[in-house]
């Protein structure tokens, strides 16, 4: 079998939950299929396009829009008219401009591939469903659900503006769904919404976490330091933060004078930094090489989600690092869990600031809701079960192009 990924964004480094599933979806498929790679440049500077090549053939376009300042204005304005005119979402475009998806109708022709893998949904927004191949959508997350859940928060003016972005984004969305012969979704509720938007097969993805490297500290660090880790180009992530840093570290404070918060993560954006910048306990790192010394050196991890949709790998990788989780009912979502055994659950910033306080206070509290997230981790999240189950999807896609007759 041979598979073409088409991806709008490089894998590589692995650095946030959307990457990791992406590379756990080749992993798990190559050595037993072929697979080989059409990828859109993006700007920053430690994407390693390249390295892809010993998984298998690379093609990396850059993107037009990247060339210079006159192109970046220029694109801008061109995909806002033909946003307005066609009523698509302004970031489809970017996510596929004319050059990549050429590249990936030409390898397509060229390598005649038996399933096309798309990433993210906005990658297959110029798919026609001619070519003789099957289509694969890893739905990372349902985005129209992430923008509707993002409006409701919004004031009525903001509201009424992301309502818009959400209804766009929806029927955008909702036309890719229908032309893929299957959408991976990552959690049942995401994969009910995927059917019930039209889409023909829904499966759900099988989330894994690699526990090799991951290892819980050999005691509960001394200092009072909260962590969280998050790509900031992921909207919930700059939300969450901000609401962290304004309405619930002052409370975590107040009780524990001496609590630090540690913010991991590419791309911190300038509201962020300046939020952050008036509190000395407060230190904000930006991308970072290894995250396995700052959960090492963290009390309690904390996932502050508002809004989004999908498994959120970043709260998994924080369990398999034994450490003891506060979250929202968002970062949960999809995820198997039992609230004040393996996790601590709360919505509002009096609860959440209260769960993590009853953590900093009672390390050996907080040592045993992180043994046992990492127990469910290693139970639930195994690797090999995870690389099974997807090699049976792509195998079964397969199956049905040789079985419908499709040729190349």
């Amino acid at each position: 079998m041979r598979i073409l990924f088409a991806l709008p964004h490089c894998p590589l480094p692995a650095d946030s939950g959307g990457k990791q599933l992406t590379l756990q979806t080749i992993e798990a498929l190559t050595g037993k299929h072929e697979v080989a790679f059409v990828v859109l440049e993006g700007p920053d500077p430690s994407e390693r396009i390249q390295d892809l090549a010993r998984f298998g053939p690379v093609v990396a376009v850059p993107a037009p829009h990247r060339k210079s300042i006159f192109h970046r204005g220029a694109y801008r304005v061109y995909y806002v008219l033909s946003g307005l005119l066609s009523g698509k979402p302004v970031h489809s475009y970017y996510g596929c401009p004319g050059p990549f998806w050429r590249a990936v109708r030409m390898q397509a022709e060229l390598w005649r591939p038996d399933v096309v893998h798309y990433d993210f949904w906005y990658s297959a927004i110029r798919e026609g469903g001619t070519g003789a191949y099957r289509r694969v959508l890893l739905e990372q997350d349902v985005q129209f659900v992430r923008c509707w859940r993002e409006a409701e928060l919004a004031g009525s003016i903001k509201r009424w503006r992301l309502s818009r972005v959400a209804r766009a984004v929806q029927t955008a969305e909702s036309g890719v769904l229908q032309k893929m012969d299957c959408v991976m979704a990552v959690t049942p509720q995401d994969a009910r919404v995927a059917k019930e938007a039209g889409a023909r097969r829904v499966v759900v993805f099988p989330v894994a976490v690699d526990m090799e490297e991951k290892r819980p500290p050999a005691a509960e660090p001394e200092h009072l330091n909260i962590l969280f880790v998050g790509s900031f180009v992921h909207t919930p992530n700059v939300d969450g933060a901000l609401w962290f840093i304004s309405d619930v570290f002052p409370r975590i404070a107040r009780v524990h004078p001496g609590a630090t918060l540690t913010i991991v993560g590419a791309d911190p954006p300038k509201s962020l930094l300046e939020r952050a910048g008036g509190c000395p306990q407060i230190r904000v790192t930006g991308r970072v090489p290894d995250v396995a010394p700052f959960y090492a050196q963290s009390r309690v991890v904390v996932a502050p989600l508002r809004f989004g949709s999908g498994i959120k790998v970043k709260v998994l990788e924080a369990m398999a690092f034994g450490r003891p989780v506060v979250s929202t009912r968002f970062g949960v979502e999809g995820m198997d869990l039992s609230p004040g055994e393996n996790i601590f659950v709360q919505d509002t910033a009096d609860g959440f600031a209260e769960a993590v306080c009853v953590l900093l206070a009672h390390p050996e509290q907080a040592r045993a809701v992180g043994l046992a997230g990492r127990a469910l981790v290693e139970r639930v999240y195994s690797k090999k079960a995870a690389a099974d189950r997807i090699l049976e999807i792509y195998e079964s896609e397969a199956e049905a192009k040789a079985g419908s007759g499709e040729t190349d």
